[in-house]
């Protein structure tokens, strides 16, 4: 696999895959565009920490800015044109150089100061990954973390550990009285039990699960799903302040 294999794995967010990903900047190069070069030489290249220049960013909606990086040349060079890079307003250039060095000499400064919201591979690619700078700084001291934005995306692939149990931290009175109001209007539901749950390859840390044992269609399911959703923003969950929930048909708990 190279490098833009391994970001493309990275998509799923687990947190196997990201640390594969880590492993794989420690081998692979990167490519970075320069809005000013100040005479650094296109190509592969170690940038001095006071090197004097400029590197093309991503802005977003909510005024952050990313750094753009680029599995090949090529991705670069195609992402350059569709977004009307420059360098020193003339032909674009760029430099490579191996992916982890990048991110711990050259990004990490701005991604710890807040300067930076986080890093894009591959921008406008099949292969685009962005992660955040929480993300890619765990990433750099070896201690890869789920990328939750991708993986809540997708379905689990079944095969995941899973640890259950009873919540370190009990809800309060006020948002158990909540819950249980709002699915005693619900005469399928027969019962329900707040579990704790932690699922390592796509979880940062545990959270709440709502176990509701009702058997009922997966249409059913989602509007019940979403009834408890409306109300999750006033329950004053404790950290990470959010719940999952699933449905027990006889014995067989599957997400909603």
């Amino acid at each position: 696999m190279d490098l833009r294999d391994h970001v493309l794995r990275a998509r799923s967010g687990y947190r196997s895959d990201v640390a594969a990903l880590g492993e794989a900047l420690g081998r692979g190069d990167v490519f970075v565009p320069l809005a000013r070069s100040a005479g650094v030489p296109e190509g592969r290249s170690t940038l001095a920490a006071d090197a004097d220049i400029a590197l093309h960013s991503l802005p977003s909606a909510d005024g952050t800015s990313w750094v753009p990086l680029f599995t090949s040349r090529e991705r670069l060079l195609a992402a350059g044109m569709r977004n009307g890079w420059t360098t020193d307003g003339g032909p674009l250039h760029f430099v490579g150089m191996p992916g982890m060095t990048a991110l711990t000499s050259v990004f990490a400064p701005s991604l710890e100061a807040g300067a930076t919201a986080g890093v894009v591979f591959d921008v406008g690619h099949d292969s685009e990954l962005a992660m955040n700078a929480a993300e890619v700084l765990r990433l750099i001291r070896g201690e890869a973390i789920p990328l939750v934005g991708y993986a809540s995306r997708l379905p689990a692939r079944g095969t995941e550990k899973m640890l259950v149990g009873e919540p370190a931290t009990p809800p309060s009175h006020q948002a158990l009285d909540r819950i249980a109001a709002v699915l005693g209007t619900e005469p399928s539901v027969e019962g329900w039990h707040l579990r704790q749950v932690f699922t390592p390859e796509r979880d940062v840390q545990p959270h709440l699960l709502l176990d509701i044992r009702a058997a009922v269609t997966e249409q059913e399911r989602r509007r019940i799903s979403e009834k408890v959703g409306a109300i999750v923003g006033e329950l004053q969950l404790p950290p990470p302040g959010y719940l999952d929930v699933a449905f027990n048909l006889g014995g067989a708990s599957e997400p909603a």
